[in-house]
């Protein structure tokens, strides 16, 4: 049997191998964790800081377990480490990467527009650049926010073939 696995353009097609590899052999033990694995309701990006964290600073003797993540989201939300998003643009168009739980907490979900998108999760929008971005990064600024945007530029970005913001 042959598995053929499609990289994302720029991703570390070596890395991937080596995953794959540790991954089927029983000769290797592997462990994953998942920004879900945080906490129900964390923003991402305090979900991705809370396990970079945990994956730089747990103790070996324990490993990473859901204690270690708890503690890990309460240090980085201690930290008052600013929320970070990624922008996603092609040479067209551009959209940033939100949780809709945010879009929510912030009350702008309706405030979005059909230009803007959902992926399938229904967990992430999609916000385009001209307008609901905007207004989700001035209401940020509102309300004293702090943020930091992450540019991920494609040729062929894929949110242009995500549903539509309804």
């Amino acid at each position: 049997m042959m598995l053929t696995i499609e990289l994302p353009k720029g991703a570390n097609a070596e890395a991937a191998r080596e995953g794959a590899e540790r991954a089927i052999n029983p000769d290797w033990l592997v462990e994953y964790w998942h920004v879900s694995d945080v906490g129900e309701d964390v923003p991402i990006a305090q979900a991705r800081a809370a396990l970079a964290l945990a994956k730089q600073s747990h103790d070996a003797n324990i490993g990473i377990t859901n204690d270690v993540l708890a503690d890990a989201l309460a240090t980085v939300r201690a930290r008052r480490v600013p929320d970070t998003y990624i922008f996603f643009s092609d040479p067209g168009h551009g959209w940033l990467e939100v949780d809709v739980a945010e879009l929510h907490r912030l009350n702008l979900h309706d405030k979005i527009s059909r230009y803007s998108y959902l992926h399938a999760d229904k967990l992430r929008a999609y916000l385009e650049e001209d307008c609901d971005m905007t207004i989700f990064l001035d209401e940020k600024d509102r309300r004293g926010e702090k943020f930091e945007l992450l540019n991920l530029h494609d040729h062929d970005s894929k949110v242009r073939k995500m549903e539509a913001w309804k």
